[in-house]
């Protein structure tokens, strides 16, 4: 056991806590578990705690080797088990001990990233994936949120102090005031660290006020400290003619064109690499001005698009645009894409969770399966929604940030389906994950009781299904007259709708699906309540089918009302104004209709309250009989009133006589088939006109009379 030396990091590990004199630290892990159970700090381990902490799923932790107090020193390959592997080998633990030599000459920093120790056949560094020979810098100027994205290349030999220091002087940065951090640590990184082994990732250039101190203190040393030679072996030329890969200098310029950065030459692109949403990625550009990606997501694209100037055009073709998002993913914020996935996790099945099972009656059984439809469905929307919000508006954001598609709008298109998602997360982590967190924990039934207390404010979790009801419909409608008119919205869909994330789904398809699972909530609780059996359970269930069909009958009559107004709206479009009578002179035919000829049928109703609308119950062809001869019209059935129209071109309708309130309306059937007579009466019970309509066949007229009726 080493002695403790002032100055010197101790070990934090679970062995060490049991010993009077402690180890000295000669590891740190970053990790986002251990630096949890750290108390937020990183995790600062001796070579035996190491082993004990990171076994089993642990062992993929990247980890930095700390040799003493003194700074970076050269690693002795007789002491140290892993050395560089050369070009040919990734990052991977060596467990003979070489003899020095030319080819052996090369000594890391005495920080070093590692692997777990278990002997495995050294494996070559991936090379199919271009955007793995960089490294994403997100570079933070202020203390805001807002960053600008940068790309260098990781080269073997070359320090992140050498590589960044030229780029960070065009934005006033020094190493005095910030420092360099991985995504997912707060503690940063030494600036003699190699950049090789950081290929692939995303690194954060920000202030480095308050962060972890005796990290800190190291990684301050490592500035004043003379590099140690490397040896640079031709690592990126072996890779390419191992692959089979040849590339002349004019496919190295276009590939240099399109990188924005003089970082060598590079593989080809494999058009079906997956994306990764929850990877912030540089966006297919030429040289990137400083500041370019401030405040991409914290507002609107058309109105950052008409920031840059009405001369503004794309760089890239947008096919090309997206074929760069294919290889490198989307530009996302940071904030809101670091969702944990093991939130929604479920097993295959919930035999999985219960306890001898197999003993379990049929209708207790038969109970469970109702409550794990109700939980795995539930997981599965979440996943179609997350793939609207993730793949389809970020997607739209991104291309609207390029100069495509800014005439889209995303509210028109999606309503507020990124609230639903929202909405939906948190009904699944407050109601619906206990239940089964409480049967992982207990072995027992999943208990239905867990989620009475969320489905009592069922109505007001959801309200946000009210606005995304009301104008789904809308949002259809215009992404089909965008789909048949914009061929640059078409491919954008296309390019969307293949990724695999949406499973051959189409987006109308996905936008209908907060509709559906809001009508199906009520049939998943009333399948449990026929299965359980138990008096109690059965009230609670009853109580939570009548609180989520209370807020499904709300949600359906507001689309009734809707679909009430789109009709009356279509209508008045057709009804023309009434005009009736015949001016003896142009002075009064002035007065006339300046005045008492703007008839609207989508005015309020005469009498109503505020919430109270006129619909179209009901209309249809008849013929009016009069002395004059017969006449073919329209009758439009209104709330309150009657119109008899006659038809005109272009699908028009002329008001021939004057509205008919329907509270003042007679109707008696005639002897002749069909036939019946509406008289009009006024306040005085007098006959103001009468009209004799006749319907095609018996069952037409008593139709209308019904309807007559029906809407007195």
């Amino acid at each position: 056991m080493q002695r403790i030396h002032e100055g010197s990091p101790l070990c934090q590990g679970r062995l060490c806590k049991n010993f009077s004199v402690k180890t000295i630290a000669s590891k740190v892990c970053h990790h986002k578990d251990c630096q949890s159970s750290n108390n937020g700090q990183p995790l600062i381990l001796c070579l035996d705690c190491d082993r004990v902490t990171h076994a089993g799923v642990s062992k993929t932790h990247a980890r930095f080797e700390i040799k003493g107090n003194e700074g970076f020193e050269k690693m002795s390959s007789s002491k140290i088990a892993e050395s560089d592997s050369g070009a040919e080998d990734d990052i991977a633990p060596a467990h003979t001990e070489k003899s020095k030599s030319k080819a052996h000459s090369s000594r890391r920093k005495f920080m070093k990233l590692t692997t777990d120790n278990s002997k495995k056949k050294p494996r070559r560094h991936n090379t199919d994936d271009p955007g793995r020979e960089f490294i994403r810098l997100k570079i933070y100027t202020g203390t805001s949120e807002d960053f600008n994205l940068e790309l260098i290349p990781a080269l073997k030999g070359k320090t992140l102090k050498d590589s960044l220091e030229p780029m960070l002087e065009k934005y006033n940065i020094t190493f005095e005031s910030h420092s360099v951090f991985l995504d997912t640590s707060n503690t940063p990184l030494p600036l003699a660290f190699e950049t090789f082994p950081l290929c692939g990732n995303i690194l954060h250039v920000r202030d480095h006020s308050g962060v972890d101190k005796r990290v800190k203190d190291i990684s301050e040393k490592s500035r004043g400290q003379p590099e140690h030679p490397v040896s640079r072996t031709p690592s990126f030329g072996k890779k390419r003619e191992e692959a089979g890969v040849k590339q002349d200098e004019k496919e190295n310029e276009e590939t240099t064109k399109k990188q924005g950065k003089k970082s060598g030459p590079s593989t080809p692109v494999d058009s079906e690499v997956a994306m990764s949403s929850n990877v912030s990625t540089n966006t297919f550009q030429k040289s990137r001005p400083a500041g370019i990606l401030t405040g991409l997501f914290t507002g609107n694209p058309s109105a950052l698009n008409k920031d840059r100037g009405k001369d503004f055009t794309p760089v890239r073709p947008l096919p090309e645009l997206l074929q760069f998002f294919t290889v490198y993913g989307l530009e996302s914020d940071s904030k809101t894409t670091s969702s944990n996935e093991q939130q929604f996790y479920l097993e295959d099945s919930w035999t999985e969770v219960v306890e001898d099972c197999e003993d379990l009656s049929k209708s207790v059984r038969d109970q469970q399966e109702a409550i794990w439809e109700l939980l795995s469905t539930e997981v599965a929307y979440i996943t179609k929604l997350q793939v609207i919000k993730k793949i389809f508006i970020l997607c739209l954001r991104n291309i609207q940030y390029e100069g495509y598609l800014t005439e889209i709008d995303l509210t028109n298109l999606f309503s507020n389906i990124e609230e639903i998602y929202a909405v939906n997360v948190s009904f699944w982590l407050s109601t619906l994950k206990p239940v089964m967190n409480m049967a992982r924990h207990t072995k027992k039934l999943l208990n239905p009781f867990y989620m009475a207390d969320g489905f009592s404010t069922f109505d007001s979790q959801f309200e946000p299904y009210l606005k995304y009801c009301m104008e789904e419909s809308s949002c259809t409608k215009y992404f089909k007259q965008k789909q048949s008119e914009d061929e640059l919205f078409k491919i954008y869909v296309e390019w969307c709708e293949s990724r695999p994330e949406c499973k051959r789904l189409k987006l109308s398809d996905l936008l209908v699906k907060p509709m559906q699972r809001l009508t199906k909530y009520p049939l998943l609780l009333k399948a449990i309540l026929k299965k359980t059996v138990d008096e109690d359970k059965r009230k609670e269930i009853t109580s939570m089918i009548s609180t989520v069909q209370k807020f499904v009958s709300k949600v359906d009559g507001c689309m009734k009302i809707r679909h009430e107004k789109e009709n009356l709206n279509k209508a008045a479009i057709k009804i023309e104004s009434y005009w009736p009578v015949d001016p003896v002179s142009d002075e009064v035919e002035k007065v006339l209709i300046d005045n008492y000829c703007d008839f609207d049928i989508t005015r309020t109703m005469p009498g109503a309250c505020e919430n109270q609308h006129r619909c179209l119950l009901y209309n249809g062809p008849l013929r009016l009989n009069e002395k004059q001869g017969r006449m073919d019209i329209h009758v439009f059935l209104f709330t309150d009133m009657l119109l008899l129209t006659k038809a005109k071109k272009m699908d028009k309708f002329k008001i021939v006589k004057p509205p008919l309130r329907i509270d003042k309306v007679k109707v008696h059937v005639l002897k002749d088939p069909g036939t019946f007579l509406l008289v009009y009466l006024n306040e005085y019970r007098i006959v103001v006109c009468a009209y004799v309509l006749h319907a095609p066949n018996p069952v037409v007229q008593a139709k209308w009379i019904e309807q007559i009726d029906k809407a007195k």
